[in-house]
């Protein structure tokens, strides 16, 4: 099977809001429902039928709003695999990107906006009355689509279907890029990622542990030792200073 090179943990921590639409929901609820689940991404180039690249993901929510994403993705520099993460700790107010292949984490902390947003219970899963249903794993699902098509020759669509009993997580997402013919998009490339299994309960506090020998390191400082370490860059040189800026402004208010 055909290997994607790794983007490393930046593109985790900066482009997470771009795959997962961030949405306003309404609840009456007062705790999160807590859950394990387990998904597959395949990507895909042009219309193939067959994925160039396959990879393992575990997500876990507690019940205060706290939740993780941990990634099992392979690195050509590296020749291994190695498992990405993205932690948001709801008591400690923070959210922690890690990278095993620079042994790093980038923390960012939270806003009361977004404490509120993670802690708050979600059953609402679209803003369209009419949206279509499913069913995934046994779970009830609510389609919603996400669209950016001001450039014809590369349109962007996700389609979330998201189950309001796991507080709007997505149990499968289809997203593709591409050129826009008429209403639909003649794909370059497509991902999608769906649930394998789901178990209800508290989940283990073993995901939400960063490694205790990760570094806390600056965006240019994990590109620096990621190309130190493997002769690439993980981000253009003219995204960094950007990409700085955020984290030493958002270190201001830890």
């Amino acid at each position: 099977m055909k290997h994607r090179t790794v983007p490393a943990m930046i593109t985790i921590v900066v482009a997470t809001a771009t795959f997962f639409a961030v949405r306003k929901f309404t609840s009456q609820d007062v705790q999160r429902t807590p859950f394990t689940a387990s998904l597959v991404e395949d990507r895909y180039e042009g219309s193939a039928e067959i994925p160039h690249y396959t990879e393992f993901q575990i997500y876990a929510e507690k019940s205060d709003g706290s939740q993780v994403r941990l990634v099992n993705r392979f690195s050509n520099e590296s020749r291994t695999w190695g498992v990405m993460g993205e932690l948001v700790d709801v008591p400690r107010s923070i959210l922690v990107g890690s990278d095993p292949w620079t042994q790093s984490k980038t923390s960012y902390p939270l806003s009361a906006a977004q404490l509120k947003y993670y802690s708050t219970p979600r059953r609402n899963c679209s803003k369209d009355a009419q949206a279509r249903h499913d069913n995934v794993l046994g779970y009830d699902v609510v389609r919603d689509v996400f669209e950016v098509s001001e450039d014809p020759e590369s349109a962007f669509r996700m389609e979330t279907w998201a189950a309001p009993a796991l507080d709007c997580f997505a149990l499968r997402v289809v997203a593709m890029r591409g050129r826009l013919v008429g209403k639909d998009i003649v794909p370059t490339a497509r991902t999608v990622r769906e649930g394998i299994w789901v178990a209800k309960g508290e989940p283990s506090d073993s995901f939400f542990v960063v490694p205790a020998n990760y570094v806390e390191r600056k965006p240019s400082e994990i590109d620096a030792e990621f190309y130190r370490k493997y002769g690439r860059h993980i981000a253009s040189p003219e995204r960094m200073p950007g990409l700085d800026t955020r984290y030493l402004s958002s270190q201001q208010n830890r």
